[in-house]
């Protein structure tokens, strides 16, 4: 499936580019049109991250719930070690953040059931291990406490460490507007909640009534899709956690 002609689909990643999410959509015949919303700055004080990598082998688990964060957790651990050779596990949200670690040396050996937070928080309900283990938890300032609550209510012992931070990047209202209004964007994609407030900040109610009329959001997963919810925007949602998923989903709301 393929969506009509001249209809572009946009994608709210942050960075110079639209990255693998647009590769996937031009590969399906999209045309792509990159809103960056958020953009990623270093944590507001870094010591946090660098105690918890002096202290890794005190964990008995890394618990990381997006690619980006398991980045900076190896990043600080590679300036701390000049290696990725580690002493204790990862369990992860999806395979995305598992091949990020993976890639770097790291063990991971559990990912979770369902590709979100709540999945990995089963994934340990499942193992029946999570009694007194030790987790460190790097995530940006932004994330939500639906992994470290979750983790604590099975007994262990969480330390949630900003790693980076989120910073609203909202894209020019005039084009959304326009593209809005003449329908050469039908289709925006959503990868996380903070995509979503990125691309709603400073959007007066006019604006984002426009918005929710006349374009289609497209979430990654549930959580991304209560975020959209909640500014009053129903969205598809991908059938799973991942971005060939999310390319799959927007490309059949082109047709709604």
């Amino acid at each position: 499936m393929s969506p009509p002609a001249g209809v572009r689909i946009a994608v709210t990643r942050p960075g110079d580019s639209p990255g693998r999410l647009g590769e996937l959509l031009r590969a399906r015949g999209a045309a792509v049109v990159h809103w960056p919303c958020i953009r990623f700055d270093p944590p507001s004080d870094p010591a946090p991250l660098a105690g918890a990598v002096e202290r890794a082998s005190e964990y008995d688990w890394l618990v990381c719930t997006s690619p980006r964060a398991a980045r900076r957790w190896l990043e600080a651990w590679a300036r701390r070690t000049g290696s990725a050779a580690v002493p204790i596990p990862a369990a992860v949200a999806g395979p995305g953040t598992a091949a990020v670690l993976r890639k770097a040396g790291w063990s991971v050996e559990r990912i979770a059931v369902q590709y979100s937070a709540r999945g990995l928080v089963e994934s340990f309900e499942i193992a029946g291990d999570a009694v007194g283990a030790r987790c460190v938890f790097p995530c940006s300032d932004l994330a939500d406490d639906e992994l470290p609550e979750g983790l604590r209510r099975l007994g262990a012992v969480v330390e949630r460490v900003e790693a980076y931070r989120t910073v609203p990047t909202p894209p020019d209202p005039a084009e959304v507007r326009e593209a809005a209004e003449s329908g050469s964007v039908r289709v925006v994609t959503f990868t996380s909640p903070s995509t979503v407030g990125g691309f709603l900040a400073g959007a007066d109610e006019a604006h984002a009534d426009l918005v929710r009329r006349k374009l289609s959001a497209v979430a990654i997963g549930d959580t991304t899709a209560a975020a959209l919810a909640a500014a009053g925007w129903p969205a598809a949602i991908a059938e799973q956690a991942t971005l060939e998923a999310l390319a799959a989903a927007a490309v059949r709301a082109t047709d709604i």
